[in-house]
């Protein structure tokens, strides 16, 4: 399972270019007192992400959205939710992004982060509820 301690390390292996924003991160926060703030990193890595979108660089946007997909599959509650309201939020966030569009992003994402694309969209939209219902019986 990953947490708040491994949640980038398979980040850094799918994408070595995010170690130095991850390192100098790492070593801005090293003394908070509850742990690394990994949400607060996940608009640097939609900025990296629209960086490679610009440049064409799909195989490493692949690589970085099968991690997404991981950080919600096998995430504990905190990497989870890191990658819902963290990432995915942030990437349907237009201030984040520097010559390309949330949409853009929509190709690259698979089943479970798609799944929780659109209930980030309903929350904004209509205020429902993000809610993992993935263990009940109705899924969307």
């Amino acid at each position: 399972m990953l947490t708040r301690e491994t949640l980038f390390e398979p980040l850094l292996e799918a994408h070595p270019g995010f170690r130095p924003r991850w390192e100098t991160f790492r070593a801005e926060w090293a003394d908070h007192p509850k742990g690394l703030p990994c949400y607060l990193l996940m608009g640097d890595l939609v900025a990296e992400c629209s960086a490679l979108m610009r440049q064409g660089r799909e195989t490493e946007l692949t690589a970085i959205f099968a991690v997404v997909e991981r950080w919600i599959l096998e995430g504990d509650r905190y990497v989870h939710d890191a990658a819902i309201v963290g990432f995915l939020e942030d990437l349907q966030n237009t201030n984040l992004h520097d010559g390309t569009t949330p949409d853009q992003f929509v190709p690259f994402l698979k089943p479970e982060s798609l799944r929780f694309w659109h209930k980030v969209e309903r929350f904004w939209t209509a205020r429902e509820p993000i809610v993992d219902d993935r263990k009940s019986p109705s899924k969307d």
